[in-house]
C-alpha cells in the first residue's frame, strides 16, 4: 500500500502544487459522502474506484474514491488526508458505483450501506490477504528472476571466453600440429555444447518467470487464465456448440446477417437472438427494452441456452439470476455439461476465497456464463452482455434486512442499462409489476407456446373417475385436482387430513409403481408422516428429508412447502397440497397473486403427473382461476388500478422495531402525526399520498404504510419523506429503531 510520506526538502527547485480534494464512500451508514485531501505523493494514485485508507474518528477505514478534483464544502482546515492507496486491491469499477448510486438513492439508504453489501468487510480482508500473497510471490520471482538473468550473462560471458581462449591458443600453433589443433576445436566445441545446453535451460526458466509474472500481475488465478486463453480450458465450451453452428462465428451472424464484435459495448446493442429462438423474440431483444419471457420452466430453459450460447460465443458474459442457492447447485450440473469451464457459480455460501476468485475472473475478457443469487449483482462485470432473471416474481429477490433493501430483479434492469446488455426477464406467471411495464411499454412481452394442460375438475363436483386422464407416457400432460374438503366432511368423506379422493388418487399412484408427494404449508411433519403410515400400511412413508435419491419407486414423500417448491418431481407422480387456505391471506392485498403464482409452479413441476389441492374454499377465484385455465392478472390489475395500490402506486413502509412496547405505541402514533403533517395525505384512493398505520406486522414491530402516486412527484415526495423521518429521529434520538423499506414485498 502506497503511503502519505513527505516530500524531500530542497530548495529553490519545489513549487507548492494546489491541494486536490476526492469524495469517498465508507462503508457505514452516512447520509453524505466524506472529503478527504490527497496527499502529493498520491495524486496518481488516488483516482475514481480506488481503494483507500481514510480516517474516520479514532481509526482508519476501508474508502473508496468516488470523485475527484472536488471542491471542499467545508473549511479545508478540517479536512483530513488521505492515509493511504492500496494498490494491491483492484479498483472499484465506474459501473459498480453507477449501481450503488442508483440502489442508495431509489432505496433510501446509503452508499456506505450499499458498498458493505457489495464489499464485506471480509471480502475485503480476503483481497488484502490475497494482495499480500502476491506481493510476496511477485518479490519472490523478481529476486529468483534476477539471479536467472545473472546466470544467463555468466554462461553467454562464459561461452564468450571459451571461444576468445580457443582463438587464441588456434593461433599460436604451427601448421604441423594438426593433432593439437584438432584436440583444441573439439575441447572447445563439447565445452560450447555443455554451456549452451545450460544457457537454453536458463533462459527457459527465466521465460517462464516473466510469463507467471504477467499472471501475478494479472491475479494469479486459474480462473482468470481460463478468461484470457480461448484455446485452453474454453475449448470445452467450443465442443459443446450446436453443431450446426460454425464454431468461431455469433449464432446471429447466421440469422441477420455479419455482426461486428465491438457491437453493443459502446451505446448500441447486439443483434441479440439466435435462429434457434422464437421469432417473436428475435424482435423483442432488438428493441433494446427489457423482454418478459412467459412460458413453461423446459421451454425457458431452452431459450436461455440458446441466448446464452449466443453470448458466449463471441467472448462476452452473460448474467443468470435465480431465486435461491439450490437452485443454482441444480443449473450448474446442467448447464456445464453444455459450456464447461465458461460457467461460474456465485452464493453467499461458497468460499470467501472462492468468490474472490470468481469476481477476479469476471474483471477479464470472457466467455463467462455466472449463475448466481442475487448477491451476484455487486460484482464487476466486464463485457455484460446478457442479463437473465429466472422466475422474476419470487419474493426472495428483495432483501429484506439489513440495508440496502434492494429488489434484484429491478435492479437487474438497471445493471443491463449501465453495460449496455440485454436484459429477459422469465417465469409462467409474471408479477404483476412487470406485466404493468409490458403494457405501458417499458418491457416487451413475449409468450412462448406451452404443452397442452387437461381441464381440471373439482371433488364436490361429479366424481372423477381414479386415474381418468392418465395414459402413463412422458408426453401426458398434468392434471388438476381441487378436492372441497368442507364438503367432503358434510358427506363423512374426510378421515382425518385426507379425503378419500386423495386417499384413492394415492392409491392409484401407488400402484402404478410412482411416487406421491404429500405436502404441509409448514410445521412438524412427524404427525402426517404417522397418519399417512397409519392410511397405508403397506406403503413406504418417509419424510422428504430421508428420502433416497431415486425417488421414482412406489412411496410417499411428506415435505412442506419450502422443501418443495423447487423440486423437480419425478414423472408422473402425484403431488397433493393438503391444506391450501392458508395460503390465501386476508391481510396482504398481493396474496391472491402469490398463490397463484405459488399454485401454477407446482402445476408446473408436476411433470406429467397429477396435482391435487385439497382446501375448503374451492370456490375461491384463485382456484377457480387455475382450475379453467384463466389468466388472473387483468382483473387483479382492475382491483389494483380502483383501490390504488401498486404496480398503480410505490409504496415504502416506515418499520419501527422497539422492545419496549409502550415506547414503540407512542413513538408509531408520534411518526404517523409528523408524517401526516410533513406530507399532507389525502383521503381518497386516488391521493398522491395516503398514510396507512401504524399496524403491527410482528412482536415488537409496528409499520406505518405510505402509498405515494406513482408520477413525476415519486422522487420528491420520497426525499420528503425520508427528510420527515431523519428529522423525527434527530429531534426524538430514536436512533436505530426505524427503517424504511422500498417496494416491500
Amino acid at each position: 500500500m502506497r503511503t502519505n510520506h513527505p516530500m524531500p526538502d530542497t530548495e529553490n527547485t519545489y513549487t507548492p502544487v494546489p491541494a486536490r480534494y476526492v469524495k469517498v464512500i465508507v462503508p457505514v451508514r452516512l447520509d453524505r459522502v466524506l472529503t478527504y485531501r490527497v496527499p502529493e505523493a498520491l495524486y496518481d494514485a488516488a483516482g475514481i474506484g480506488a481503494r483507500v485508507k481514510v480516517r474516520l474518528g479514532p481509526r482508519l477505514t476501508d474508502a473508496v474514491v468516488c470523485e475527484t478534483d472536488v471542491t471542499p464544502d467545508i473549511d479545508p482546515g478540517r479536512i483530513h488526508d488521505i492515509a493511504g492507496v492500496d494498490e494491491g486491491l483492484e479498483r472499484i469499477t465506474p459501473e459498480e458505483i453507477r449501481l450503488w448510486r442508483f440502489i442508495a438513492d431509489y432505496y433510501l439508504c446509503t452508499q456506505g450501506e450499499v458498498f458493505k453489501c457489495a464489499y464485506p468487510s471480509g471480502k475485503i480482508r480476503s483481497e488484502e490477504t490475497a494482495a499480500r500473497v502476491r506481493e510476496r510471490a511477485e518479490a519472490s520471482r523478481r529476486k529468483m528472476e534476477g539471479a536467472a538473468r545473472e546466470r544467463v550473462a555468466k554462461l553467454e560471458a562464459e561461452m564468450d571466453a571459451v571461444r576468445n581462449r580457443t582463438e587464441e591458443a588456434l593461433a599460436g600453433l604451427t601448421d604441423k600440429a594438426v593433432k593439437t589443433r584438432q584436440k583444441l576445436i573439439e575441447n572447445r566445441d563439447a565445452r560450447l555444447s555443455r554451456l549452451e545446453e545450460a544457457l537454453t535451460a536458463a533462459r527457459a526458466a527465466l521465460k517462464s518467470m516473466g510469463e507467471s509474472g504477467a499472471s501475478l500481475g494479472a491475479g494469479g488465478s486459474a480462473l482468470r487464465d481460463a478468461g484470457k486463453n480461448p484455446s485452453g480450458e474454453c475449448k470445452q465450451f467450443e465442443g459443446a456448440l450446436p453443431p450446426t453452428i460454425p464454431r468461431g462465428s455469433r449464432a446471429t451472424d447466421i440469422a441477420y446477417g455479419s455482426v461486428p464484435p465491438s457491437a453493443g459495448r459502446s451505446g448500441e446493442r447486439l443483434l441479440s437472438a439466435t435462429a434457434d429462438a422464437p421469432k417473436p423474440l428475435q424482435q423483442a431483444l432488438q428493441t433494446g427494452k427489457p423482454v418478459l419471457l412467459q412460458g413453461s420452466a423446459p421451454d425457458r430453459f431452452e431459450t436461455y441456452e440458446t441466448l446464452v450460447a449466443d453470448t458466449l460465443m463471441i467472448g462476452r458474459t452473460a448474467l443468470m439470476l435465480v431465486p435461491e442457492i439450490a437452485l443454482t447447485e441444480a443449473f450448474e450440473t446442467r448447464l456445464s455439461e453444455r459450456f464447461g469451464a465458461a460457467v461460474l457459480v456465485f452464493h453467499s455460501q461458497e468460499t470467501t476465497a472462492r468468490r474472490r476468485k470468481i469476481a477476479d475472473a469476471l474483471r477479464t475478457d470472457g466467455p463467462h456464463f455466472l449463475i448466481g443469487t442475487r448477491s451476484a449483482l455487486f460484482l464487476p462485470y466486464h463485457g455484460l452482455d446478457l442479463i437473465i432473471v429466472d422466475e422474476e416474481q419470487d419474493r426472495s429477490y428483495k432483501q429484506d434486512s439489513p440495508a440496502p433493501r434492494y429488489n434484484a430483479r429491478d435492479c437487474a434492469v438497471v445493471l443491463g442499462g449501465i453495460h449496455g446488455a440485454r436484459v429477459l426477464l422469465g417465469s409462467a406467471a409474471p408479477s404483476l409489476e412487470s406485466l404493468y411495464n409490458c403494457a405501458t411499454r417499458r418491457y416487451t412481452g413475449v409468450q412462448l407456446p406451452g404443452p397442452p394442460v387437461i381441464p381440471g375438475k373439482t371433488g364436490n363436483r361429479n366424481r372423477w373417475p381414479v386415474g381418468a386422464g392418465h395414459d402413463n407416457t412422458p408426453a401426458q400432460a398434468e392434471r388438476l385436482r381441487i378436492i372441497d374438503t368442507a364438503a367432503e366432511r358434510r358427506k363423512r368423506g374426510m378421515k382425518g387430513s385426507f379425503s378419500i379422493k386423495l386417499m384413492d388418487e394415492i392409491n392409484y399412484t401407488l400402484a402404478q409403481g410412482r411416487t406421491a408427494y404429500l405436502i404441509r404449508l409448514w410445521g412438524d411433519l412427524a404427525p402426517t408422516v404417522e397418519e399417512a403410515r397409519g392410511l397405508f400400511p403397506d406403503a413406504e412413508v418417509l419424510p422428504l428429508t430421508e428420502a433416497p435419491e431415486d425417488q421414482t419407486e412406489a412411496r410417499i414423500l411428506v415435505g412442506t412447502l419450502a422443501q418443495t417448491k423447487r423440486l423437480a418431481f419425478a414423472e408422473g407422480s402425484l403431488v397433493a397440497l393438503l391444506q391450501a387456505d392458508p395460503i390465501l391471506g386476508a391481510q396482504d392485498f398481493r396474496a391472491d397473486e402469490r398463490a397463484f403464482q405459488l399454485l401454477s409452479r407446482y402445476r408446473e413441476h408436476c411433470a406429467a403427473g397429477t396435482f391435487v389441492i385439497q382446501t375448503a374454499r374451492s370456490a375461491h377465484p384463485v382456484f377457480q382461476d387455475l382450475l379453467e385455465g384463466r389468466d388472473p392478472a387483468p382483473e387483479l390489475m382492475e382491483e389494483r388500478r380502483a383501490f390504488g395500490y401498486p404496480p398503480y402506486s410505490r409504496i415504502v413502509d416506515i418499520c419501527l422495531d422497539d422492545p419496549n412496547p409502550k415506547r414503540l405505541a407512542l413513538m408509531g402514533r408520534a411518526l404517523g402525526g409528523r408524517l401526516k403533517t410533513a406530507l399532507r395525505p389525502g383521503v381518497g384512493l386516488d391521493s398522491p399520498v395516503r398514510i396507512e398505520g401504524p399496524f403491527e406486522t410482528a412482536e415488537n414491530r409496528q409499520v406505518l404504510r405510505v402509498i405515494l402516486a406513482k408520477d413525476r412527484s415519486f422522487p420528491e415526495r420520497k426525499k420528503a419523506l425520508k427528510t420527515a423521518v431523519d428529522d423525527f429521529i434527530a429531534e426524538r434520538k430514536y436512533n436505530g429503531f426505524i427503517h424504511l423499506d422500498v417496494d416491500p414485498e
